[in-house]
């Protein structure tokens, strides 16, 4: 995985390389992050933009410290949203693990 991350950060780095200034957060850090949770968990990445929509809802939710009732419906959305997307995907590669599990559930089958 070291290496496919790496090759992800330069393809990144290409990206912006010539613009001269750019958020590293929103350029860099945000999409390599998310690009390695999505790789690992095995969710299609080209769903990245929809999932990005909807982690960014999530984390502002997360930091509405102001109780904002808006930010923190579209954070409800957006997690109701992820996890509707994200179960079935989840679950199909547990089943095809040994011992199979679900991530619904707090413990492993026997």
């Amino acid at each position: 995985m070291a290496q496919a991350i790496a090759t992800q950060a330069h393809y990144l780095i290409d990206q912006f390389s010539g613009v001269g200034h750019v958020d590293l957060k929103t350029a860099f850090a945000d999409r390599l992050a998310l690009w390695a949770v999505m790789t690992m968990l095995g969710l299609p990445l080209h769903d990245f933009s929809t999932i990005r929509g909807w982690f960014t809802d999530i984390a502002h939710a997360l930091g509405n410290f102001g109780h904002d009732p808006q930010v923190r419906r579209r954070g409800r959305a957006a997690a109701s949203a992820f996890g509707a997307y994200a179960v079935p995907h989840l679950d199909g590669c547990a089943a095809n693990r040994t011992p199979p599990y679900s991530l619904r559930s707090s413990h492993q089958a026997s």
